[in-house]
């Protein structure tokens, strides 16, 4: 999606631009600007290690998600993915959905551990069954790009879809994604532009570009080229270079200040 609109932007300004001849589709090339959500909660903050370990040794569930995340970060420790899985194993064998979602990862990409795709899809299941959004968004992107099972859109969708309904703004904009290219759901834009807005409004930036996108061309809104400027604008101040060059365009066409 985003080349493509790019590219339809560079022709109204007599641009040319190289569009990559491979079989992936559009939206897909801008996904290396979303990481998998490894760690649900984020940053561990500044949690004492002698305070924690004692509590991670006496079984203490979220202490042992909680080291694992500071091993796998190297946040307060030296990195060690092998002590991040022993952890993150430790709390997913007993029910805990973040660490569930961890270990799956951390199996998905053979960190700290051999990877084992069906071990990976196991431990996210679970964790996503748990109602973890996070497991709930990267077992749909796991669906969606075929990368530790079989491709399916319509399991993509629903655990995608899960995911956003909870908030989750990396799984809002991707469901907007499938929303516009019609994988796993009915082609919609203006479900899609709802739900780019609503990822857009959280921040994300591929949400926010391609909100722009959508009000520059009138794809499930009335178009508005000031909103088009307000979300192209609001992407490149996070330094998204497309948003940028779009911005740039509309400059150049007189449609933004």
């Amino acid at each position: 999606m985003r080349r493509r609109f790019f590219s339809i932007l560079a022709l109204s300004a007599a641009w040319s631009l190289a569009v990559p001849v491979t079989a992936a589709p559009d939206h897909v090339q801008a996904e290396p600007k979303r990481a998998y959500q490894y760690y649900t909660q984020g940053d561990v903050g500044d949690i004492d290690l002698s305070t924690l370990l004692p509590l991670a040794e006496q079984g203490d569930a979220e202490a042992q998600n909680t080291l694992g995340k500071m091993y796998g970060m190297g946040q307060g420790v030296e990195q060690d993915f092998a002590l991040a899985v022993k952890w993150f194993r430790r709390a997913a064998e007993q029910g805990n959905a973040k660490a569930q979602n961890n270990l799956g990862l951390m199996y998905g990409n053979g960190s700290g551990v051999e990877q084992d795709k069906a071990a990976a899809m196991k431990w996210l299941r679970l964790g996503a069954a748990q109602g973890d959004a996070a497991a709930q968004h990267n077992l749909g992107r796991a669906y969606y790009y075929g990368q530790w099972t079989k491709q399916d859109y319509v399991q993509a969708a629903k655990w995608t879809r899960l995911a956003a309904e909870q908030g989750l703004a990396a799984a809002q904009s991707t469901l907007g994604v499938m929303y516009e290219e019609g994988d796993g759901v009915k082609q919609d834009f203006a479900q899609a532009a709802k739900w780019y807005r609503l990822a857009a409004a959280q921040g994300d930036v591929v949400a926010q570009y391609s909100l722009g996108a959508f009000y520059h061309y009138g794809l499930g809104v009335e178009r508005d080229d000031a909103q088009a400027v307000k979300w192209f604008r609001l992407a490149a101040e996070q330094g998204d270079a497309d948003a940028q060059r779009a911005l740039y365009l509309l400059q150049e066409e007189g449609l933004a200040p």
